[in-house]
C-alpha cells in the first residue's frame, strides 16, 4: 500500500523532528500497511534515537513485506544483538534464512527456539525439515517422528516422513507413509509424484505410471510443471541415480500420453 509520506515532503519535514511525533506517523504507517512509508519514517528515528530493538524489528518487518529478505533479515540481526532473548526475532530470523535458502542457519534458529518447547508440534516439523535439507535424513525422522506422535494424523508430518524417506532411501517406511497420503481426503501432486518415485524405485513401473497420470490430473493436465517436477526430482532424490534413464523416458512418456 502507498500513502502519503508526510515526514518526506521537503515542505513539511522540518515539522516532524520530534521523535514521539514521527514515532506516531511512524506506527500509523506500520500498522494500516503503508511498509515503503513506515520504512521511511523509522529510518529517521532510528537516526535521532537511542537503538531500539523494536524499531528494528518493525524496520525488518517492512523490508520482509516489501519482498526484501536480505534487508529484512539485516535489521533482524540488528534487533537480535539488542535483544537476543525475543522469539518473535528468532522466528523471523529463521524464516529469513529459510527463504534465502541458508539452512544451517535456519535450524540454528529453531534449535533455540526449541530449548524451551520442546514439545512444540510446529518447531518440531521445522527442524525436521531443514535436516532433511541439509540430507542429515536419520536425525530428521526423529523429529518428524515426534511431530507425528504429538499431532497423530497430521498430514504435514505424514507428507515430511513420506518424503524424508523417500529421500533418505528408508523405501519400506515410506510405503506406509505414501499410502496413508494417498488414502486421504484431497491427495496433493506431489503425492502421487512422490508415489510414483517410490513404485520406479522399488521395481513397479506400471504403478509408477499410473500416480504419475494422477498427478498430471491433480495438475490440471499440466504436463509441462509435471516434467518440471521430474527433472527437479532427478537432481533432489538420492536413489534417481540408479534409475536407466531409458526406462524412466519410458514412464514418464507412458504417463503423459495415456488417455
Amino acid at each position: 500500500a502507498i500513502g502519503l509520506n508526510i515526514p518526506a515532503t521537503p515542505a513539511l519535514s522540518g515539522e516532524f523532528d520530534d521523535p514521539d511525533t514521527l514515532m506516531v506517523i511512524a506506527e500509523f504507517y506500520f500498522k494500516r500497511g503503508y511498509y515503503a512509508d513506515a520504512l521511511e519514517a523509522f529510518g529517521r528515528l532510528a537516526g535521532m534515537s537511542a537503538p531500539s530493538s523494536a524499531i528494528s524489528q518493525k524496520m525488518g518487518y517492512c523490508q520482509q513485506s516489501l519482498g526484501n529478505i536480505p534487508e529484512a533479515l539485516r535489521h533482524y540481526e540488528e534487533a537480535e544483538m539488542l535483544d537476543s532473548t525475543s522469539r518473535w526475532t528468532m522466528r523471523r530470523l529463521a524464516w529469513c534464512h529459510r527463504m534465502l535458502g541458508d539452512w544451517e542457519k535456519a535450524l540454528y534458529y529453531y534449535n533455540r527456539l526449541a530449548e524451551d518447547r520442546p514439545d512444540d508440534v510446529n518447531l518440531a516439523l521445522n527442524i525436521g525439515l531443514s535436516l532433511v535439507k541439509l540430507r542429515r535424513y536419520d536425525e530428521a525422522l526423529q523429529y518428524l517422528f515426534k511431530a507425528e506422535f504429538y499431532c497423530s494424523g497430521s498430514e504435514k508430518a505424514t507428507r515430511a516422513l513420506a518424503w524424508c524417506t523417500l529421500l533418505g532411501g528408508d523405501f519400506e517406511r515410506c510405503v506406509k507413509y505414501t499410502a496413508t497420503l494417498l488414502a486421504s481426503a484431497s491427495p496433493r501432486p506431489n503425492d502421487y509424484i512422490n508415489a510414483g518415485h517410490l513404485s520406479l524405485l522399488t521395481g513397479h513401473p506400471g504403478e509408477a505410471v499410473d500416480h504419475y497420470q494422477e498427478a498430471i490430473k491433480e495438475l490440471g493436465g499440466d504436463v509441462d510443471r509435471f516434467l518440471s517436477i521430474i527433472s527437479e526430482d532427478k537432481l533432489t532424490v538420492p536413489a534417481f541415480g540408479s534409475v536407466d534413464p531409458d526406462l524412466l523416458a519410458i514412464v514418464t512418456d507412458a504417463a503423459t500420453h495415456r488417455k
